[in-house]
């Protein structure tokens, strides 16, 4: 029997909450802390909370660090020590124009909210931006000055520059900075952008139609892998039906096909490995793709790819 709507809702809702709110993909996320070049600061491993709703964030901190085979309780590194991993959100494109992507980026330790949630929608800024070449942001350098919270909501103070444009004030800028921010903080709180002496727009919810239809969050753009691949990311139908299934294929950097498969979806995620120990050393390019259906009919398809080296 399908679900009546109002249970779709309701599931979707709490898949969302679950798989965007708190990062909940992982391995990729910590190797590429591990791996970042000089074109960024210094980073050397991340730290991300197991995937679950706001109070699980809390919880689920200490299974997520032993999971990794990393330090918890007394042993765990303060602020300072460890830089830590947040989501942001980028543009990428889509058969129904720009949607949001999710990219793993790390910042510095911090135990304060605010602060961790400024340094991370100062990553939607221009000059520091997505590590996917295929992502881009519409907020410029210096957007963002500081970050409040309380229990009602997420406040953001952002520049006169960043208020009076279009892009930034659209929907896709506002939804950008909601879901990096409310990532941060691990709710899905509103969030109102100020300047200095005005409120520019107030209580801004989440709007969860301006996800990309399928997102890779492992592996991360530029990741070095031998033996087994491990894919996985997120998954939403651009219709009306559930998606069952991520087609995805792992092609040379010259297009010839190496590798294809099929990765299984369970609501709003979906995970698969490959073996890759017959395939030469070198560079790849992974896709997933999700096709848009109408009535049977597709059409278009939304994709998003990432760039590996195999060892």
């Amino acid at each position: 029997m399908n679900d009546r709507p109002t249970d779709r809702d309701l599931k979707n809702l709490f898949e969302d909450t679950v798989s965007d709110v708190v990062p909940g993909d992982r391995l990729g996320e910590i190797r590429r802390a591990t791996a970042q070049g000089a074109a960024r600061k210094p980073r050397r491993w991340a730290l991300v909370l197991a995937a679950g709703t706001a109070t699980a964030a809390v919880v689920g901190a200490g299974a997520a660090l032993s999971q990794f085979g990393l330090p918890k309780g007394d042993d765990v590194a303060g602020p300072g020590d460890q830089p830590t991993a947040v989501a942001a959100y980028f543009l990428g494109q889509t058969p129904d124009g720009d949607r949001l992507y999710r990219e793993f980026q790390s910042v510095e330790a911090t135990e304060d909210a605010a602060s961790r949630t400024l340094e991370a929608v100062r990553l939607l800024e221009s000059s520091a931006g997505a590590n996917d070449p295929d992502y881009a942001t519409v907020w410029p350098d210096d957007s963002f000055l500081d970050v409040a919270l309380n229990d009602d909501g997420i406040r953001l103070t952002i520049s006169d520059e960043a208020s009076n444009d279009a892009a930034t004030m659209g929907t896709n800028g506002l939804q950008q900075a909601v879901f990096t921010a409310q990532a941060a903080v691990g709710e899905t709180l509103p969030v109102s952008f100020m300047t200095a002496d005005r409120m520019v727009r107030d209580s801004v919810a989440r709007d969860n139609t301006v996800l990309t239809p399928v997102n890779i969050s492992d592996p991360a753009e530029g990741h070095s892998v031998s033996g087994v691949l491990t894919m996985r990311g997120t998954v939403r139908s651009p219709g009306t039906n559930d998606v069952d299934d991520v087609p995805w294929s792992l092609r040379s950097t010259d297009g010839d096909l190496a590798l294809s498969g099929v990765a299984p979806a369970t609501g709003t995620t979906w995970e698969t490995t490959a073996n890759i120990d017959s395939l030469a050393p070198g560079r790849y390019v992974l896709t997933v793709s999700n096709a848009h259906l109408d009535s049977g009919t597709t059409t278009g398809t939304t994709t998003d790819t990432r760039t590996v080296t195999v060892r």
